[in-house]
């Protein structure tokens, strides 16, 4: 399959490389900086743009891994160029509606992960969310995304929405969180290593537990002697205290 990349991302990154290893021809990336642009087109071998005036027909499906709030701007900008061609967004929060009126044949492919440039992942282990204007489109959708994807599943945008957010829960928030723990500990010279044991074993547990059944700690306990000892440890930080005033909280009040 042909294929134009409108985006040259963390995710687009990924997939452009692994669709091209799968047999797929690249045939052209869009960024607005021509140093991410041609970054991308120089690994997958395909020719680069920074003008969406300049985006070729000459495809057999556009996939926009753009920051959500630009897709509508980019698929304005865009299409149609190719009533035949697959246009297909990659966002989990954004609705395949976004698409509609704008292409003739179009979806979503969500892979639920978190993606960076510099760090090589096996895509087997991603799952990825599909959604079609059409059971044709859909179809080849799925079959693309089967190619490089080990758990292909359809999902309406409704759906979508929730998975997208619980993702925010379970990775971003968490990686803040991390963020948070490593700044703490900086500061008496503590390095943030010495934490990859217990995130690893937290994280190998959920793979026999649930998290509700895997949680540890003095909220669950309601051990407000240490909860408020560490509260003024954090008495310069007011907006750490409230994340841990409110997830003592929401702890305590699952569990008890």
């Amino acid at each position: 399959m042909r294929i134009t990349f409108i985006g040259a991302g963390n995710v687009a990154t990924h997939l452009a490389q692994a669709l091209r290893a799968n047999g797929n021809e690249i045939t052209q990336v869009y960024s607005r900086t021509e140093q991410s642009a041609k970054l991308l087109a120089d690994k997958v071998a395909a020719t680069y743009t920074t003008s969406l005036a300049d985006v070729r027909a000459d495809t057999d499906m556009f996939i926009i891994s753009v920051c959500d709030d630009a897709i509508a701007h980019i698929i304005n900008a865009i299409g149609p160029l190719n009533d035949n061609a697959i246009y297909a967004h990659t966002a989990g929060s954004v609705p395949i509606d976004i698409l509609r009126g704008h292409a003739t044949r179009y979806g979503v492919m969500y892979p639920m992960q978190t993606f960076s440039k510099a760090k090589s992942m096996d895509l087997r282990r991603v799952p990825c969310y599909t959604e079609g204007s059409d059971e044709a489109t859909l179809h080849e959708i799925n079959a693309l995304a089967a190619s490089i994807f080990g758990n292909v599943r359809e999902m309406t945008s409704q759906d979508r929405r929730y998975l997208h957010l619980a993702a925010v829960f379970a990775c971003n928030f968490t990686n803040y969180c991390y963020d948070i723990a490593a700044a703490i500990v900086g500061e008496k010279g503590i390095p943030f290593s010495d934490f990859t044991p217990l995130i690893e074993e937290s994280v190998a547990k959920l793979r026999e537990f649930s998290p509700f059944e895997a949680q540890t700690g003095p909220a669950v306990r309601y051990d407000k002697g240490v909860m408020q000892r560490q509260l003024d440890l954090l008495s310069d930080k007011p907006k750490w205290q409230d994340i841990y005033r409110l997830m003592s909280a929401g702890i305590h009040d699952r569990h008890s």
